[in-house]
């Protein structure tokens, strides 16, 4: 059955029937050209790296082999692989997705990195290092990466672990660049700013609360003198009731955030079968 097609690949699901009868679904890419064969060869490398063997058939899906032929006197390429699930798109962002899935999601991507497995190396484009469309949902509710044709092998990961249920730290704590992606794809973080209002203006500020100290006036007449002043503050009283509105809005939304996630932690196993959302 025909999946997909990118530029130079396309994509068939099928039924492979193993030596004893036993039948597997399976996904087949499939390319004529130069260098999408290239890519195949490459990829089917990286899935048969020893140090990924611990997460063939559950991070990422088993590898059966990869063949060449020639097809109408054209030379052909197709790797097979395990059937992992359903994809991510559009309209099944990660971001939407269960609690549990989102942290799996990136617990996956940690565990590439940890073996020294960067899955989208593009040192031309580092602002597209995560494709939700490679993010697979298994029927048991798992994650599963795919399409490792720009993988690089001996990543050196500067920091591996993505904490969930923090402020969004920034790229400035030199977290690595995928694993930041993700986290910000999986909704990992809580927002970094809050949104101030007057008059029909807003202005976002930095969630520090170290920082916004509203008993001082030092610390109000500060923020009035910068950010408050362009939404037409004038006072450091109107200044911080602003900043307490503000700060209280961002602070329920969070407290629900919480009570979202600690839902979907709990009822999470009682969905079957598994599916996007």
């Amino acid at each position: 059955m025909y999946v997909s097609q990118t530029s130079s690949c396309e994509v068939y699901a099928c039924l492979l029937r193993k030596p004893r009868g036993h039948i597997s679904k399976v996904v087949c890419k499939v390319t004529s050209i130069e260098e999408a064969r290239t890519g195949l060869e490459h990829e089917a490398a990286i899935y048969q790296l020893p140090q990924l063997a611990a997460l063939r058939g559950r991070q990422i899906p088993d590898f059966f082999g990869i063949f060449s032929a020639d097809v109408r006197g054209i030379r052909t390429t197709c790797i097979v692989l395990e059937y992992g699930g359903e994809a991510l798109d559009e309209d099944h962002k990660l971001e939407h997705q269960y609690r549990p899935f989102r942290e799996a999601t990136v617990r996956a991507y940690e565990a590439l990195h940890l073996v020294g497995v960067y899955k989208h190396w593009h040192p031309e484009d580092s602002t597209r290092q995560v494709f939700q469309r490679h993010i697979l949902m298994r029927p048991n509710g798992e994650p599963c990466l795919v399409d490792f044709t720009r993988a690089r092998k001996w990543h050196d990961c500067t920091q591996i672990f993505v904490q969930f249920d923090r402020i969004e730290p920034g790229q400035a704590t030199h977290m690595c660049t995928e694993l930041y992606h993700v986290g910000d794809l999986a909704d990992a973080w809580y927002p970094a700013q809050f949104t101030v209002s007057n008059a029909g203006k807003t202005h976002d500020l930095r969630y520090i609360p170290a920082n916004i100290d509203l008993d001082s006036d030092a610390n109000v007449q500060q923020l009035l003198d910068r950010p408050l002043k362009k939404i037409g503050v004038t006072t450091i009283a109107h200044a911080r009731e602003v900043l307490r509105k503000g700060i209280e809005r961002y602070e329920h939304d969070i407290e629900r955030r919480k009570r979202r996630d600690e839902f979907e932690v709990k009822e999470h196993s009682k969905i079957s079968p598994a599916k996007l959302v």
